[in-house]
């Protein structure tokens, strides 16, 4: 009987522990996936072409995404590791590592988004019209990718140190903003010209900068541990860097798997029409905004 009892309060405790770190976690998760996911809702009152075009330009987005999650998924474990030894050194050399991982793959993405965004789009319908917009849409987008991937390297710290509420403030911060800026850029509200796709995406970038801002602004504000100098986030000693990408290879694979079948179900999609892939993008805006909350707080380690 004892035992059962003592095995009852640990469940309890662990629960009482998680809760406040997983809750934020979770919505900070569904909130970064949000901020593009509004774009979907919003040119919605436009028509089923450009719900079709953000949708099919917003793959790219999805699979970064995925790519961001490989990368840093690895880097809490380190940072949780290390900050459970108070290790502060430690957690700046994983940030600096994940830093220039982010920094590469997000430049990469961002440039084959700007410069070939005709000939996505193109991969996945052969529509004129859904090509002609989601071209828009994603060579303006493409220019955030970096700073969500600046945002996402210091919020995934940020919630292995046990400080998960800052993330969820700030990506907040970024969706409220993105719902206003859609609304004055789409429909041309307050004396700005209607700008339909293109207002959503402009709409997206500005957000995604106001975000950077805001986080780094609290940041220098609280004097965090992680704005450190460019020697404490970038020396890393001897097998460091081996070790990280011996944790992180595995989750990076499997993400690439997933994306790969995700992108070609959505030009399957695609390719019988696009009232088809208007339906699924819409389908696929409410899947998702369950999904991401189950796959944020199950992802990270919390402890």
């Amino acid at each position: 009987m004892q035992e059962i009892h003592s095995h009852k309060i640990t469940i309890r405790h662990f629960v009482k522990e998680m809760l406040p770190l997983a809750i934020p976690v979770a919505m900070h998760e569904f909130l970064i996936s949000a901020v593009n996911i509004a774009d979907t809702i919003m040119v919605g009152r436009i028509d089923e072409t450009a719900i079709a075009a953000v949708n099919l330009a917003n793959q790219i987005f999805f699979i970064f995404i995925l790519m961001m999650v490989g990368i840093v998924s690895g880097s809490a474990i380190f940072v949780s590791q290390y900050f459970g030894d108070k290790d502060i050194k430690g957690v700046q050399r994983t940030l600096g590592l994940t830093l220039i991982l982010t920094a590469v793959c997000s430049t990469a993405f961002s440039v084959f988004s700007v410069g070939f965004a005709k000939e996505i789009i193109s991969f996945y319908t052969k529509d004129p019209a859904v090509i002609s917009s989601g071209t828009d849409y994603l060579k303006i987008t493409g220019y955030s990718f970096p700073l969500v991937a600046l945002s996402f390297a210091y919020c995934s710290v940020l919630r292995s140190i046990h400080k998960p509420k800052l993330p969820l403030v700030t990506t907040a911060f970024a969706l409220i903003m993105n719902v206003i800026l859609d609304f004055v850029f789409i429909f041309g509200k307050f004396g700005f010209p209607r700008m339909g796709v293109e207002g959503a995406a402009l709409a997206t970038l500005i957000s995604r900068l106001l975000e950077v801002t805001l986080l780094f602004s609290v940041m220098r504000i609280k004097n965090s541990v992680l704005l450190a100098g460019v020697k404490d986030l970038f020396t890393f000693p001897h097998g460091f860097v081996k070790r990280f990408a011996a944790t992180n290879y595995p989750v990076l694979l499997n993400e690439m798997v997933w994306v790969i079948g995700v992108s070609l179900y959505n030009k399957i999609y695609a390719g019988i029409s696009t009232q088809a892939i208007t339906s699924v993008s819409i389908a696929y805006t409410i899947f998702n905004m369950f999904f991401v909350v189950f796959f944020g707080t199950s992802s990270r380690p919390l402890f």
